[in-house]
């Protein structure tokens, strides 16, 4: 192989042969035009040193040029090599392609990732380094299905792929392709060529995939959750007509908290699966669109309904059938694995049905406004949005803001209903009834605050004003001789049951006011005292051995277990209102309110008949061994100064008269 400085030295040689064959020859004919005989031709020593001096520069000359190209294409070659190292070492596939397709350049990334050999791919197409999966209305490659232009210099084309490798494995790849200029490998100019970056995106696909399950589908289920539905709705929202409707039905699994308790977490798991496969093969129709679990215990159903000629009653009926057919479905006995007992479960549904162009967000709120109405009706276990529902929901806002207020102002009050004894008459009681009278709203009522006050987490704070201002009250009654044994009763809540430090914080408050505990009875409604039935009786055991009276308010509305009544440790039983009114002309009633004196006094509890209005009823309960009686007959709700008066005036007056005796 010839080298570069032979070459160099070739050439210096030849230019000087060159150069003094072409000075001889010029002298000569030189000398031969000028008429001189060629015997006559000599060099004298200036031509020669002339001669000379022309040649050593055309050899300074010469080295010079050619050590600057030597340089030159030195550093070319080390510009090369440094950015063929640089395409080796980015970790991202880049493939050059010539505008013919072909591979013109092919680093050990995309080596990697193809899992093929630079050597065997240049001079290949594109296309030959993977089966590129594209439209089947795309002609030509994969650049010319992504649009490159080799005449646009600078373009730049994003696009995701799917393709199979070689190897057979499947892959998304994210593809970046400019279109840049280079010089031409002959002669002058430039060419383009379509330098393409391969990104493997396969496994950051399935993370974005998991993500979006978990951000948009119950785990448990598999169903869409709130997010999910939302979502998919909106998706749709281009698809809606204008007249088309929308219905969501939102369906509650009542008492979800007790059955979950009394199934265990796997089991309540298990009942909520067996839901989910229920709704999906109890709605399959051309009207259902989506079913999504929103909720711990909810479940959503969005229906599209296509405009039905006619009325808009025709798309409440049909929303109303849906509802039926679900509904029959669903209150069928479960068999939950590890329950020898099939399990029943009671459900409450509420829809909203809206024109096309609503809002999810408004159509949720409206079913849940709702679902909230179904809730509160034992009856009626479907209810339909109207606007009403959004009259009480401005109203519970209204009372939810005003509670705190109402605490910081003082704008609560006790009234005191007096307790007599069935037997004697004597006065051996009161319940204390909370009451609110709004500066501008004027009274509210318990049943509208004290369910707000449990949703904003109030509860406990009011339930303490209850308590001291209960034990103030005590204390004051204490300098009157007719109200100086009085007990108080006074209302506990949930919240107020499952705090562990209340026993000794009313133990130490009554201490510092010098009350003995059993001045002061604690109720429940049966609805809290079933709530959490297994760990209530630890919790009641407690408050019986702090020497608090325990007892049961509203008995027989709730779903109490005698079973468990038997168990707990109560000190009393109040029979509700509803039981007393039809005494004594209704003999169910009578038989229910013997069987419930029987059942208390069997358990050695004491009874109080609440709602007693007539002399009627105060003397049959008299004779069935009532213990305690409450009503507007013979006392009503009072503030505490009226109820002193009313001690002092008119209970004796009232005792004569029922009783036939002065107190």
């Amino acid at each position: 192989m010839k080298t570069p400085m032979k070459k160099y030295q070739r050439l210096v040689y030849a230019m000087l042969v060159l150069f003094f064959v072409g000075t001889v020859l010029f002298n000569v004919f030189w000398q031969r035009w000028a008429g001189m005989h060629v015997s006559d031709y000599h060099f004298s020593w200036g031509q020669l040193a002339l001669v000379v001096a022309v040649a050593l520069a055309i050899v300074v000359w010469l080295t010079a040029l050619y050590r600057r190209t030597l340089r030159m294409e030195r550093d070319l070659a080390l510009e090369n090599a440094h950015l063929t190292a640089l395409a080796q070492s980015v970790p991202l596939a880049l493939v050059e392609v010539d505008r013919a397709g072909h591979v013109v350049r092919f680093n050990g990334a995309a080596e990697q990732l193809f899992d093929v050999i630079s050597e065997n791919v240049c001079g290949q197409t594109i296309d030959a380094i993977a089966d590129f999966e594209l439209d089947e209305e795309s002609q030509g490659g994969v650049l010319q299905a992504l649009g490159v232009n080799f005449d646009q210099p600078g373009q730049q084309v994003c696009a995701r792929l799917e393709a199979v490798l070689k190897s057979g494995r499947e892959v998304k790849l994210d593809v970046d392709v400019t279109v840049v200029e280079v010089p031409a490998t002959q002669g002058e100019g430039t060419r383009p060529l379509a330098l393409v970056v391969f990104r493997d995106v396969t496994e950051e696909e399935k993370t974005r995939k998991h993500i979006m399950h978990l951000a948009y589908y119950d785990q448990l289920t598999h169903l869409l959750n709130r997010n999910g539905l939302f979502e998919r709705v909106r998706r749709l929202a281009s698809q809606i007509k204008e007249n088309d409707a929308l219905a969501l039905i939102l369906i509650d699994v009542r008492r979800f908290r007790e059955t979950n308790d009394f199934l265990g977490q796997e089991g309540g798991d298990e009942l909520l699966k067996i839901i989910a496969q229920r709704l999906r093969g109890t709605v399959r129709s051309r009207n259902v669109n989506l079913l999504a679990r929103t909720g711990p215990n909810e479940f959503a159903i969005l229906l599209w309904l296509p405009r039905i000629a006619g009325e808009h009653d025709r798309q409440i009926s049909l929303v109303e059938r849906i509802c039926q057919r679900v509904h029959e479905r669903l209150k069928q006995p479960y068999e939950i694995e590890g329950k020898c007992e099939q399990i029943s479960v009671n459900f409450s549904m509420g829809a909203s049905l809206e024109n096309g162009g609503a809002a999810i967000e408004q159509l949720h709120r409206q079913a849940d406004l709702a679902l909230a109405a179904a809730k509160r009706d034992e009856e009626n276990l479907c209810h339909f949005f109207d606007e009403s529902m959004e009259t009480r929901l401005m109203r519970t806002k209204l009372i939810e803001h005003a509670l705190h207020e109402a605490l910081a102002q003082n704008q609560f009050f006790l009234v005191y209903q007096p307790q007599f004894s069935a037997q004697t008459g004597a006065l051996v009681g009161c319940e204390a009834l909370i009451r609110w009278i709004h500066p501008e709203e004027g009274f509210i009522p318990p049943d509208e605050f004290i369910s707000v006050a449990e949703h904003v987490g109030l509860i406990s704070a009011i339930g303490e004003w209850v308590i001291d201002e209960s034990i103030r009250q005590l204390v004051r009654w204490r300098e009157m001789p007719v109200l100086k044994n009085i007990r108080i009763a006074i209302n506990l809540s949930s919240v107020q049951l499952e705090d562990k430090t209340l026993l000794d914080r009313l133990q130490r408050k009554l201490k510092q006011a010098g009350v003995a505990p059993d001045l002061l009875e604690l109720e429940l409604t049966e609805r809290v005292v079933m709530t959490d039935a297994a760990e209530n009786v630890s919790r009641f055991q407690a408050i019986r051995a702090h020497g608090f009276d325990l007892a049961v308010d509203d008995f027989g509305t709730g779903y109490s277990s005698l079973a468990y009544l038997q168990k707990f440790p109560l000190s009393v039983l109040k029979v509700d209102k509803q039981f007393v009114d039809p005494i004594p002309d209704d003999e169910g009633a009578c038989a229910i309110a013997n069987a419930i004196v029987s059942l208390a006094h069997s358990l050695d509890m004491k009874v109080v008949a609440e709602g007693v209005e007539t002399g009627e009823q105060v003397h049959w309960l008299y004779r069935a061994g009532y213990d305690l009686l409450q009503g507007y007959y013979l006392g009503r709700p009072m503030k505490a100064e009226d109820f002193q008066q009313w001690a002092l005036t008119d209970y004796p007056v009232i005792v004569a008269k029922v009783w036939g005796h002065p107190s």
